[in-house]
């Protein structure tokens, strides 16, 4: 007998030690396993939000060049019309300059 304890009471408390010992291991382990989990969330999380500038970058480069396209367009199309008005305009003015030169 140790410190008065009976043999009986000292295994079981060894026991119950040692099953102490394996759930703070498994603790420890699951606490591990958690922590490598969260690191590997977060970096998919890192590279998903790269991903996701990289994209929005290139999305906004587009919407530049799709813009600057659609102002020359615009541009272009504006001369077309002031073209066509000035031949219409001045094949009119022809036109009647002839008509005047018939009635007299």
């Amino acid at each position: 007998m140790k410190l008065g304890l009976s043999p009986d009471v000292i295994g079981a408390a060894r026991a119950l030690v040692k099953q102490d010992d394996i759930e703070f291991e498994e603790i420890l382990t699951t606490i591990e396993e958690n922590r490598k989990t969260s690191e590997a969330e977060k970096d998919e999380a890192i590279r998903l939000r790269l991903e996701v500038e990289k994209l929005k970058k290139k999305l906004e480069e587009k919407e530049i060049r799709l813009n600057d396209q659609r102002d020359k367009l615009v541009s272009k199309a504006k001369d077309e019309a002031r073209a066509i008005l000035k031949k219409a305009k001045d094949e009119s003015e022809e036109i009647i300059k002839e008509l005047r030169g018939l009635q007299t």
